[in-house]
């Protein structure tokens, strides 16, 4: 399917009846990729094909008219839950009419160059009405038309950590994890502050929009943005906010390396010392800070605007029943993925357990 698509965007000008063809084999393939046997197993095994929970009943769909379809930019910012909202992301794009632009190799980066190439030229020649962009792409004001932007952010330090504690684990210690004995050697006293400042990741207000100082105005052009250590109530928020189905929101697979470290909040009086000089001398940390402290303030403001739109604590049980969909979904598709010799393809099933979940939920 991606080689007809990347012979469709070619500069030779294709016949309708040979662009459609491409359309046409395409759908067969997506749907030939997927085995038969597993979504049936899958399905029949799910607990509440038939029925549903009862405390569903207090969980309405729909609170607000749905924005989507719509074509959107989710600026996918490194370290801070990215992965997690990309898949909610692409649920909302495959379940909503909205092409998700490129079609890249593992690893590969999408530049600017191939979302105009596909915004553009590829898709009105292909029909298609709305695009979704969701990868590690920088925010650039392109000529592609009307769409909602969204992005993450995270506190600036936790960030730092995080960023450090990978590339330092998942690289360097050659086990792909963050065993104790290998964190209490490396990761902590004297040098700590020179692993940070070895291990320094791009600002999110560079990110997001594309300046070097935080820019207020520039962020009240966001139309949302999720704060990390908040996500169940971001989640939530979009979700009435958007007018979307729970099965577009509850995350099915968080992104995890293994990673046991200590967090800023449980380290020594002296570590966290080290991460504060570090953080000082981190470029763009005093404008990070205030965009943090900018979006946790609005998320404040849009739950506050929904408490006085839908009375009576709607906010709080929407809140409670994602925590509920999320334990009931995770401990059922735990049980029921079917082994596989290739992790991809375990997450893939996995994937496909939540999706025939949540569809089984909402039917009922």
């Amino acid at each position: 399917a991606k080689r007809l698509l990347r012979q469709a965007s070619s500069s030779v000008p294709l016949p309708d009846i040979i662009v459609g063809f491409v359309l046409i084999v395409a759908f067969v393939l997506t749907l030939a990729s997927t085995s038969t046997r597993t979504r049936t197993s899958v399905v029949r095994s799910l607990p509440f094909h038939r029925g549903h929970p009862s405390f569903l009943q207090e969980c309405p769909n729909n609170l607000r008219p749905a924005v989507f379809p719509a074509s959107f930019w989710f600026i996918k910012t490194p370290k801070v839950g990215g992965t997690t909202l990309a898949e909610v992301f692409g649920r909302v794009a495959a379940h909503h009419g909205v092409t998700q632009v490129g079609l890249p190799n593992e690893g590969d980066a999408v530049t600017e160059e191939q979302v105009l190439e596909f915004v553009n030229e590829l898709s009105p020649r292909l029909g298609f009405s709305y695009f979704g962009i969701m990868y590690h792409l920088q925010w650039e004001d392109l000529d592609i038309g009307e769409y909602l932007r969204f992005t993450a952010v995270r506190h600036p330090r936790d960030r730092a950590l995080s960023f450090m504690y990978y590339r330092l684990c998942v690289a360097s210690s050659g086990t792909g994890s963050c065993d104790e004995q290998y964190r209490d050697t490396n990761l902590s006293g004297e040098g700590l502050a020179e692993k940070l400042d070895g291990h320094r990741v791009g600002s999110q207000v560079s990110y997001a929009m594309n300046v070097d100082q935080f820019d207020r105005a520039a962020a009240d052009e966001l139309d949302f943005i999720f704060v990390t250590d908040r996500m169940d109530e971001s989640l939530v928020a979009f979700k009435i906010l958007y007018g979307l189905p729970w099965q577009d929101v509850v995350q099915h697979h968080v992104q995890t390396n293994s990673l046991s470290y200590t967090r800023y909040e449980d380290m020594n009086a002296a570590d966290q010392r080290a991460v504060n000089n570090a953080m000082e001398r981190l470029r763009g940390y005093a404008a990070d800070v205030e965009f943090y402290q900018y979006a946790s303030d609005r998320l404040d403001r849009i739950i506050s605007e929904i408490d006085r739109e839908f009375p009576g604590g709607v906010f709080a049980k929407q809140l409670e029943c994602l925590h509920r969909l999320k334990d009931e979904a995770g401990k059922h598709c735990s049980k029921t993925r079917i082994p596989s010799s290739y992790e991809r393809k375990k997450a893939e099933e996995e994937t496909h357990c939540y999706d025939q979940m949540m569809r089984s939920l909402e039917e009922s």
